[in-house]
């Protein structure tokens, strides 16, 4: 490794051990009486990752694990897959937090091998690494006014917490963004070099890198689509290379549609899937409009579109190139997609923005401020001089950091509070492992979603509602869970609710009993099998249907 090489290496291994540290804080910090579970956010969505490595520690295709309804297994993930027979012979945290720092090490390699591809100056390489991996947008304007203001919340908070488009983020929380990042940006390489080199094993390994993206992360197949759509068209009305592009990109799509189709047609013929997107549409989280994505996305779009011709102008050195620039300006229209997933259209554009947003800027800006005299051939800062365009680096990342800054203590913060749902009490997973041990994964258990989430990944069983996409109807069942803990509810509209999903289990702990003051002890219908400090798991006993005379 050269010296140029090293310093990327040091410079990657800081920033993943960075990524690390509100991990390692949550481990530090754990009471004597609780456990951390390893999440610093986002809970929900990450024991729904837990609950499908459990499941597919056992099946290679599995049901879905967070509703209780009766259904066959159609779900396939290979990603969650591996991880899932891992986790199977080794402790779960220990293959996550693996996961997540293997995915924050291979994301920025790979990254750095793309700049150094795209770029042969090396100012431009680090200008670009560092803004595809460091920036996170001008969210912070939204903290600051909060401040000012006395707020609650921020005014806008998807302007600050989206996560698809900020790798550090994503090294810190959802590191398959990462992964998805790393196989998009892979395809579209390849898929440019089969075409400059008019190799078909190029054009393979770029549909089977889509494929595997297909089976993990299949949301972005329609980045992949509809780029090399209009990167092949282009190709050919400028008569380059004549049908080769539309043959590489036919290509592409044919290897890599088997995924995209299943699921499709799963999402449109499974009821249970059905719902989940359903569900998922209706969470209104949804791409920002176009002044908030420029807080979202912050310096790199900024410097992209203040450098827009270089953008529209036909770049020399072959296919990548353009390709960058064809990926940068589709993927816009894609964020505005009319479907409830659009949100995702954002993941792995910082790749071409941070790349376009570098080249702009040493071979545009910094010569137009030369040229004016705005930026000096030599900076002296105290003792020591930097060049002018080295400075005017430093000053672009230091402009392009605060925001992530701002989410790294954030993430801290939060681990810091002790919330429940970030760390168990030992009686709860003391109950949890009994049910591990004595039940069957088809036993549906009623509980808290502050424990009940947990238990499709610790446990396997299913849960009468665990999670706001993949629990079927989960606002009513979130209701009804609510509802079985108040002593108002009638006898008969509590057996109503046990035998809407054959509930076999109700875990009663601190988290149930802040939804009411039920007594599962007074109940003839339940038998407590298990007690653990102020944790209790009750049997559901046979009893009359609800609504039928006794």
């Amino acid at each position: 490794m050269d010296r140029d090489g090293l310093k990327f290496a040091l410079a990657g291994a800081f920033l993943v051990a960075l990524s690390g540290i509100p991990t390692a804080f949550g481990y530090l910090i754990e009471p004597a009486d609780r456990s951390f579970m390893g999440i610093v956010s986002d809970v929900p969505d990450w024991v729904q990752y837990r609950a499908w490595m459990t499941a597919f520690g056992k099946a290679v295709v599995i049901e879905n694990p967070l509703t209780c309804e009766p259904h066959s297994a159609a779900f396939f993930n290979p990603q969650w897959l591996l991880l899932g027979r891992l986790a199977a012979r080794l402790p779960a945290a220990v293959v996550l937090h693996t996961f997540q720092l293997l995915a924050a090490a291979l994301f920025l390699y790979v990254t750095y091998r793309i700049c150094c591809d795209f770029f042969s100056d090396l100012a431009a390489r680090w200008t670009a690494w560092l803004l595809i991996n460091a920036s996170a947008g001008f969210g912070w304007v939204w903290v600051l006014e909060k401040r000012l203001s006395g707020r609650a919340d921020a005014l806008f908070p998807l302007d600050i917490y989206v996560a698809e488009p900020i790798s550090f983020q994503n090294m810190i929380i959802f590191p398959h963004f990462l992964v998805a990042a790393i196989l998009l940006v892979l395809t579209f390489r390849t898929a440019a070099a089969a075409v400059d080199r008019r190799r078909h094993r190029w054009a393979a390994c770029s549909g089977l890198l889509a494929l595997a993206l297909g089976l993990t992360h299949g949301y972005d197949l329609v980045i992949v689509y509809a780029v090399l759509g209009a990167f092949s068209l282009l190709l050919l009305a400028r008569r380059q290379h004549g049908a080769l592009p539309l043959t590489v990109a036919a290509a592409i799509m044919l290897l890599s549609a088997p995924p995209a189709l299943y699921f499709a047609h799963l999402t449109a013929t499974h009821p249970i899937w059905r719902s989940v997107l359903a569900q998922f549409n209706d969470a209104g989280v949804h791409t920002p409009s176009p002044p908030h994505l420029l807080i979202l996305l912050g310096l790199p779009l900024v410097l992209t579109l203040a450098t827009w011709r270089n953008v529209m102008r036909w770049p020399e050195g072959g296919s990548w190139p353009l390709l960058v620039r064809v990926w940068c300006v589709v993927n816009f229209f894609l964020l505005y997609l009319p479907v409830g997933f659009q949100i995702h259209m954002l993941n792995g554009c910082q790749i071409p923005l941070g790349l376009l947003a570098a080249e702009g800027v040493l071979n545009h800006i910094v010569p137009w401020l030369h040229r004016r005299r705005l930026l000096p051939q030599r900076v002296q800062l105290g003792n020591r001089a930097l060049d002018g365009r080295t400075f005017l680096i430093v000053l672009l990342v230091l402009l392009a950091v605060p925001t992530n800054l701002y989410l790294f203590g954030w993430r801290i913060k939060e681990v810091l509070r002790l919330e429940h749902d970030h760390f168990l009490y030992l009686d709860e997973l003391a109950a949890l492992e009994w049910l591990d041990q004595h039940s069957t994964d088809t036993e549906t258990v009623l509980a808290s979603l502050t424990v009940g989430e947990y238990i499709p990944a610790l446990t396997g069983n299913r849960v009468f509602a665990a999670h706001w996409a993949q629990t079927v109807d989960f606002e009513r069942k979130r209701a009804q869970l609510a509802a079985f803990f108040r002593p108002a509810t009638t006898e008969s509209e509590r057996l109503a609710t046990l035998d809407r999903c054959d509930v076999r289990y109700v875990l009663e702990g601190r988290a149930e009993r802040a939804l009411g003051a039920f007594e599962p002890e007074r109940a003839a219908y339940l038998a407590k099998v298990f007690e653990a400090g102020e944790t209790r798991l009750y049997r559901v006993l046979p009893h009359p249907v609800a609504g039928t005379p006794p």
